[in-house]
């Protein structure tokens, strides 16, 4: 079994990685830090997507809200933090009066169970939405893809849903 080692940065090196792929890593990194980042952007960037949160046509109208998860202490203030970050870059997140609330708890991260992120459970809401239906990828065209590669990473999507921006008034009540 090859020897992993941690660096200070907590990345995993394979050893048995050559040290020109490494270097290829290092470029690629370089190359694209402008979609690489490590803080929270100051704002959402514009982005020809935008999400419509659609509604069964069979559903009462009623809007759907939980009590919260019962939180720790620790999982407390690692929620305030966090949404206080987010309440100060400005536009990730906002106040709402809206009637629609979905209970937030907190998961630890798989790369640091000591790290906790902020999790919704939108399970409530799931069930009244239509679902959008795409075709699934060829597991085996996908598995194919992969053959030869020798360097696999993981990413990390800092703040990922924030940046999903919503279409028209209505949708953002249910956000």
């Amino acid at each position: 079994m090859p020897q992993v080692i941690e660096t200070e940065a907590r990345d995993e090196i394979d050893e048995t990685v050559s040290p020109d792929i490494w270097q290829q890593l290092r470029d690629l990194e370089a190359e694209f830090k402008h979609v690489i980042c490590t803080e929270l952007p100051d704002s959402v960037q514009s982005r020809d997507y935008k999400n419509n949160i659609r509604l069964r046509s069979d559903w009462s109208g009623q809007p759907l809200h939980r009590r919260n998860y019962k939180l720790s202490q620790e999982e407390l203030r690692q929620l305030r933090a966090q949404l206080d970050e987010l309440l100060a870059k400005g536009r990730h997140i906002r106040p709402s009066a809206s009637p629609w609330g979905c209970p937030a708890l907190m998961g630890a991260k798989p790369s640091d169970p000591k790290e906790l992120r902020v999790v919704i459970d939108y399970c409530q809401i799931n069930e009244i939405m239509v679902k959008e239906k795409y075709p699934l990828p060829d597991v085996q065209c996908l598995l194919d893809a992969l053959q030869g590669a020798t360097v696999f990473s993981t990413a990390d999507a800092l703040w990922g849903s924030w940046q999903v921006i919503q279409n028209g008034s209505r949708p953002l009540l249910k956000t």
